[in-house]
């Protein structure tokens, strides 16, 4: 931790000079607090993370624009986080807003929309709603298999996620329906 505090510390430093010299609005600035919020929550801070991130992400809609993939990353970032922070209900929302947003501007067969939608399927999972996590693997490997070549890496990737989707989440699917 002592690393990741050292780091963290002296970006909080390069970040206040940024400020002086490029002014709070440089495209840099948000770089450098996305870098921050990242180290916070790798280092057992997510709730910091998260703070950090609702903080400048208005900051970060303003300079690039709410259609970026820039900013898609950062809110795809906070879902993560949320998420880290056992915050299911509102990780939830953030990548349902997030796919939306990502399909309409980006397609749905764009990597990205793919990673909003894994990313939404383990959060389904960990909340409970197990089968609606394996419905949305399921039907990641069943668009890739629409949009790819048949021996494309993309559908074996989704093939594998899926098996271990399933290992890891499938015994608890199953043993909540044996005992409805």
């Amino acid at each position: 931790m002592d690393n990741f505090d050292s780091a963290i510390e002296q970006f909080q430093s390069v970040l206040q000079d940024q400020i002086k010299i490029l002014g709070p609005k440089d495209p840099a600035i948000i770089a450098t607090r996305e870098h921050i919020s990242v180290w916070n929550a790798q280092n057992g801070q997510p709730e910091r993370a998260i703070e950090q991130i609702k903080e400048f992400l208005p900051d970060a809609i303003e300079i690039f624009g709410p259609d970026d993939l820039r900013v898609f990353t950062i809110r795809e970032r906070l879902g993560i986080f949320l998420f880290q922070n056992g915050q299911f209900q509102e990780s939830t929302e953030q990548f349902r807003s997030l796919l939306q947003d990502g399909i309409r501007v980006l397609g749905p067969s764009h990597e990205k929309v793919f990673s909003i939608r894994e990313s939404l399927a383990v959060v389904l999972a960990e909340s409970g709603q197990i089968e609606q996590g394996i419905e949305q693997f399921e039907s990641i490997l069943q668009d890739k298999i629409n949009i790819f070549e048949p021996k494309h890496d993309e559908i074996e990737k989704a093939r594998q996620d899926l098996d271990q989707f399933l290992k890891e989440y499938g015994p608890k699917a199953n043993s909540k329906k044996n005992q409805c």
